[in-house]
């Protein structure tokens, strides 16, 4: 986001530049080509904090339509250091007949257009993990923004309820809770 206000800043200076011939504007300028650059080779990086624990993203979010059906939802994958398998986690925004792009509140009964849903499985391996969790009461809003390069900047703090399922019923047994926090910058692969 920042590297787009930047490149507009400096579109505007070099017309300036050109217009007035001002060697001050040039100078200053050169000056924001210079945080552009650093912006392009270092920008924030993807994470998603668990609690305390920062895990670095480094992978691409993408739109998930699982085989038995329902929504299709938004999925991340991403490695953990020290973990034989990958984190995931999922995402689902309500958007109704609304593009992606908006802020939505936390809900997981009703589900009407611009609430959302978010789940984490920690040590995935298909049915095989460390811990899983759904979206708990105390959830904060998931924020989707679309950038002019086709991507998106999306983040989100919430609560989630670990613990585990019956598959038998279908009831989740809560065990304990973990503050998640994403903040993710790029695309989001169409299914």
């Amino acid at each position: 986001m920042i590297f787009h206000k930047l490149r507009q800043i400096f579109f505007y200076l070099t017309i300036e530049i050109i217009i007035m011939k001002n060697i001050k504007l040039l100078l200053v300028a050169v000056a924001v080509a210079a945080v552009m650059i650093s912006c392009e080779k270092d920008p924030d990086p993807n994470t998603i904090t668990l609690d305390s624990t920062e895990i670095l993203v480094d992978s691409v979010m993408f739109w998930y339509q699982s085989p038995m059906g329902g929504d299709a939802y938004i999925r991340l994958i991403t490695s953990v250091t020290g973990q034989d398998n990958p984190d995931l986690l999922k995402l689902y925004p309500n958007k109704g007949l609304n593009e992606l792009e908006g802020t939505y509140t936390w809900d997981a009964d009703e589900k009407p257009a611009g609430t959302y849903d978010v789940g984490y499985t920690a040590n995935y391996a298909g049915m095989e993990y460390e811990w899983t969790a759904i979206g708990k009461t105390g959830s904060g809003e998931l924020v989707i923004t679309k950038l002019d390069d086709g991507g998106y900047e999306i983040t989100v703090d919430a609560v989630l309820s670990v613990g585990s399922y019956d598959w038998t019923t279908g009831e989740f047994t809560e065990e304990s809770t973990k503050d998640i926090s994403l903040y993710y910058y790029g695309e989001i692969t169409a299914l």
